[in-house]
């Protein structure tokens, strides 16, 4: 999957969301402030903790909409660093999104070959509509859907959550 991807690649990490790995999963890449950046669970199911798609577009409506980003960046990298940032971000990113798709080609192939996707998609075809699915499936988001939970069942007494 990332054969021949840079050992040093810098990417967009606009959120802080830090998760620990569900049983099973491989840690794949970490960064200093990240320590998973990418895992794979299983034969064909992979993450990527990251933006590899965003755009310096992307980014300043991002900043326009959370301006106390800009505060936070600035006070990491210096006031009116932004600018600069942006213009060098604005630069990179044609690398940024060539490798995004050479992951995601990658993906596929692999998805294909290993996973027997192609089988798996003809079989889905011939399946009628579903209802929904259940959370249940969500591998290594427990404390995410148990806070969703009480949220919900607070908002249906009426309460704060």
């Amino acid at each position: 999957m990332f054969r021949g991807f840079p050992l040093d690649l810098e990417v967009c990490q606009w959120h802080s969301n830090h998760f620990a790995l569900p049983t099973g999963a491989i840690r794949l890449a970490r960064s200093a402030r990240y320590e998973n950046q990418a895992v794979r669970f299983g034969r064909v199911a992979y993450a990527i903790q990251c933006h590899l798609e965003t755009s310096r577009e992307d980014l300043e409506a991002w900043l326009e909409l959370f301006p106390q980003t800009v505060g936070l960046f600035e006070s990491r990298h210096g006031a009116g660093s932004v600018p600069a940032f942006l213009d060098d971000y604005g630069a990179f990113f044609p690398r940024l999104r060539e490798i995004a798709r050479q992951l995601f080609g990658r993906w596929l192939q692999n998805g294909l070959a290993v996973g027997k996707l192609a089988g798996t998609a003809r079989a889905l075809r011939t399946l009628g509509p579903r209802r929904a699915e259940s959370a249940h499936g969500l591998v290594g988001r427990d404390g995410e859907r148990a806070r969703i939970a009480h949220a919900l069942t607070a908002a249906r007494r009426g309460a704060a959550p």
